[in-house]
């Protein structure tokens, strides 16, 4: 922490994750109080498609810009955007227009795209390769705890904000509205604070970035040769893919299975639940670490494995708040 300049990254850390997850947050809750079964399924899992695909579609031209530049000026530069984003996302909710709110979540998610490799490739540069994975676990942390407190804060700003009449999307973004004047103060803040970063390695002015190739995917085929060839990373890339899609139905489908087997409507219920997987991932990693001090253990892959299946099985068929909070956390 006497790093110059490591508190105010480690507020930004925290608040960009807020600040990203209010938003989603805030529409999965208005679908899950509009909508119900496939109509349900199908808008939350589209709302989470709005915010991983940016991730996919510019993780190119994102780690370009986080190696052309110095990393703390692009951090300033997104964070700018993010603040743009989020006042013209208040404007949506105050108007109660919906789909427009849709396309402003996916704007913010690619702006996230961009600012995430400038985040993590900071740690390096900021903390040191002796200090990288004190520091790396930091940034890890407190993601998690920006998870699971903005799950419930803004699910509980949510519910005090509605008095039950409200039935379509637009009417309850009418009446939440206000949750933006929040998020709009933290999206300043996180511009003022990343002003407050010192540059420790200038950007390389040697690269160049190909638009025509990488329109043509000549990039993507380029890491996927890459990848291809070391068969340890490539496994790891499948597993992890394997792991959050899985998630993400999971995700999905919660809120529907939820309301038919424990008629459960409040959102901070849903979400607290939900968050507790978070959770579960944070105490999970602390004890992989335990268990692989002196070297990877790969027979936990298996173990963490079954217990996905086993727990993924109890959850469909649980209807019991208390016992459905546990599976969430062992399922993570």
């Amino acid at each position: 922490m006497r790093i110059p300049g490591a508190i105010a990254y480690i507020l930004v850390i925290f608040i960009n994750a807020i600040v990203d997850l209010g938003d989603k947050i805030v529409l999965q809750n208005v679908i899950f109080k509009s909508f119900e079964g496939t109509e349900q399924i199908v808008l939350t899992a589209f709302v989470n498609a709005l915010i991983l695909l940016p991730f996919v579609m510019f993780f190119t031209p994102a780690g370009y810009l986080s190696d052309r530049f110095a990393k703390p000026k692009v951090l300033h530069l997104a964070s700018k955007a993010a603040l743009a984003i989020v006042i013209m996302i208040a404007i949506a909710w105050y108007g109660g227009y919906f789909k427009t709110a849709l396309f402003l979540t996916f704007l913010l998610a690619a702006q996230s795209a961009f600012f995430s490799p400038a985040k993590y490739g900071l740690i390096k540069e900021m903390f040191g390769k002796e200090h990288l994975t004190e520091g790396n676990g930091l940034v890890q942390a407190v993601t998690i705890v920006a998870i699971l407190s903005s799950s419930l804060l803004f699910s509980l700003f949510f519910e005090s904000l509605l008095d039950g009449s409200e039935t379509t999307p637009e009417a309850i973004l009418r009446h939440v509205w206000p949750i933006t004047l929040l998020l709009i103060a933290l999206a300043a803040l996180q511009v003022w604070l990343t002003r407050k970063i010192p540059v420790f390695v200038e950007g390389d002015e040697t690269l160049r970035f190909d638009l025509h190739k990488y329109l043509r995917l000549e990039y993507l085929k380029e890491n996927f040769r890459i990848v291809s060839r070391n068969r340890v990373i490539l496994e790891s890339i499948i597993g992890l893919g394997i792991f959050f899609g899985v998630s993400q139905v999971v995700l999905a489908i919660f809120g529907v299975h939820l309301k038919e087997v424990s008629a459960e409507e409040n959102t901070v219920v849903a979400q607290g639940i939900m968050a507790l997987a978070g959770l579960g991932i944070a105490v999970g990693s602390v004890l992989t670490a335990k268990l692989s001090e002196k070297y990877i253990e790969t027979g936990l892959i298996p173990i963490g494995a079954i217990g996905i299946v086993t727990t993924i099985w109890l959850i469909s068929n649980t209807a019991n708040l208390w016992l459905l909070a546990a599976e969430f956390l062992i399922y993570g």
